[in-house]
């Protein structure tokens, strides 16, 4: 899978601590909503955190079809809205070329996926989607990463990622389909699609970003790469089984 926009790796045994100027505040969170437990809220029976961001957006604790925070959960094509056991170019919903996709493409010029195409909103309900690459990139600027080996005791490997006011969110390293059945990666890597087409600008304008973790054993010898990339890209991926993390906003608390 061809790949855009990829930072530089970095050799690491510890965590990962991203620039937090003008990210917000280390205030205690915010609990005088009463649908609020230490910065956790329950929307539409699903459990949203909040990390402190600028935004004030909301990050699901979990992933979408996931049973608890460390599970894998469910994966979607870009655009799609159910899983699938084929996450191949021939089963996917705009076409197969990459070049004629026939939604989300250089003539219609829609750079968001529209509700109805958006995962997280199509299960989950109105008042969650899929976040945008920007808001990916404010999760990453804004928060402290550090990767685990185990969580909770679970055994599953990602990210803990820990907002200015202490409250936190997983992201499970779950891999990804790329074809038939062939699930790949699991407990080194994890790509979460955003809502976002890439721009036209860009080599592949009509890709789609996403979030792209990894941390595993180099190849050559050069010990642990650990990777976080907000924008990452690919010319052809959008027919490939990533994982879904939903977002919402503040206004959606009842």
């Amino acid at each position: 899978m061809k790949k855009l926009n990829k930072p530089t790796t970095m050799l690491v045994a510890f965590a990962i601590a991203a620039a937090m100027t003008g990210c917000g505040n280390d205030d205690e969170p915010n609990n005088d909503n009463n649908n609020s437990n230490n910065g956790s809220y329950e929307i539409n029976g699903h459990t949203f955190v909040d990390l402190g961001l600028p935004s004030g957006l909301l990050w699901a604790d979990r992933n979408i079809g996931a049973s608890q925070p460390a599970a894998y959960g469910d994966y979607f094509a870009w655009g799609e809205t159910k899983p699938k056991t084929d996450y191949s170019e021939y089963t996917y919903k705009y076409g197969s070329d990459y070049d004629n996709y026939t939604k989300y493409n250089l003539q219609d010029g829609k750079m968001v996926l529209d509700a109805a195409d958006d995962a997280a909103t199509a299960n989950w309900g109105s008042s969650c989607r899929m976040p945008t690459n920007s808001e990916f990139e404010e999760l990453y600027s804004c928060c402290s990463w550090t990767w685990l080996t185990s969580y909770i005791g679970i055994g599953s490997h990602g990210f803990i990622v820990t907002g200015a006011n202490g409250n936190s969110i997983f992201l499970p390293a779950a891999g990804e389909c790329e074809s038939e059945g062939d699930f790949s990666n699991r407990n080194s890597r994890g790509l979460y699609w955003s809502s976002s087409r890439t721009r036209k600008d860009e080599p592949c304008g009509i890709g789609a970003y996403n979030l792209y973790i990894r941390h595993e054993t180099d190849p050559y010898g050069a010990g642990i790469i650990e990777d976080v990339d907000p924008s990452d890209a690919g010319c052809d991926s959008r027919p490939c089984g990533y994982s879904v993390r939903a977002v919402t906003e503040k206004k959606e608390i009842k």
